[in-house]
């Protein structure tokens, strides 16, 4: 009977159980993860689409590839035990070893396919971002994942803009580089927000820093944007893109002793969702700077 595994505690033998770790162990448990892998993937097709972009195959061929790779990592954890979810007997590890074998054959024929139409050369910063991201000398510390390991994580999912807009326009360069930096600003941001949440109801006392840190860093997020603007590198809506998260930042409340992951959660979704679609719309609209850059 399949149950879900954390560390020593027993394991439960119903079928409403197994249902729940079979599902554990296909899908992310975390939130802040499918807004990470899925808004900068919207933003990057939305981007491209104005930009003239109608490589459909390719784009859903290289979203194929990338929600593969997305999903494979909760699976490919539990086969080796470096999460809570884990594989302890013989039936669980054969739906494990079943959901990382078709993950990795949907995602490399997609692969595949993409490669017809594109040159993969262009994937291989993608290909490096994600390697670093899943190294164990960053992700895990103590057993868990590390704030330094999540900006990675970050930085690897939010590659989805890049790829999205290369797929349906054929091409990268600046723009789609670009999206991939601005994307990783606005997941990074989500990263140390959850943080300073986090610490307030750790021990230790770290909170202030914690949130001090957060405000230094959305501060400077704002003010790098705002310079690109002025400068002609970004159009004005690009840069505002940002504004929703930094007002989000510095009204939010961080005091209390409870903290409602879920509804904090769904929160962060719907903050990131309005900043990746002024995002979209800036680039889509702004002809001066980066998007007058000529692609690869």
């Amino acid at each position: 009977m399949s149950s879900i595994a954390l560390g020593n505690h027993g394991r439960a033998g119903s079928a409403a159980a197994a249902c729940t770790w079979r599902r554990s162990v296909v899908l992310p448990r975390e939130h802040g993860a499918w807004g990470m892998f899925a808004f900068p993937l919207l933003s990057g097709t939305a981007a491209g689409y104005f930009s003239g972009g109608r490589m459909w195959g390719s784009l859903a061929a290289i979203t194929v590839a990338s929600s593969a790779a997305f999903l494979l990592r909760t699976p490919l954890e539990a086969l080796l035990q470096l999460s809570v979810v884990r594989v302890a007997n013989r039936a669980e590890r054969r739906v494990a070893r079943a959901a990382c074998a078709m993950l990795s054959t949907a995602g490399v024929a997609a692969l595949l396919l993409f490669c017809r139409t594109c040159s993969p050369v262009l994937l291989l910063p993608v290909v490096a971002a994600a390697a670093v991201a899943a190294s164990p000398r960053f992700l895990r510390r103590r057993g868990s994942i590390g704030e330094a390991g999540a900006v990675l994580a970050a930085f690897s999912l939010s590659s989805t803009a890049f790829l999205a807009y290369y797929g349906v326009t054929g091409h990268a360069g600046v723009v789609a580089a670009s999206l991939w930096l601005f994307n990783f600003l606005f997941s990074a941001d989500q990263v140390m927000f959850v943080q300073s949440h986090l610490a307030r109801v750790q021990p230790g006392g770290g909170a202030a820093h914690a949130i001090r840190k957060y405000r230094l860093l959305s501060t400077a997020i704002l003010l790098f944007l705002a310079l690109a603007a002025t400068l002609g590198f970004i159009s004005p809506l690009a840069a505002l893109a940002y504004s929703p998260l930094w007002v989000r930042g510095w009204c939010s409340q961080f005091s209390g002793q409870t903290l409602g992951l879920r509804r904090l959660g769904y929160r962060e979704l719907g903050w990131v969702a309005l900043s990746c679609a002024l995002l979209a719309a800036g680039f889509a609209n702004g002809q001066p700077g980066l998007l007058a850059a000529k692609a690869w």
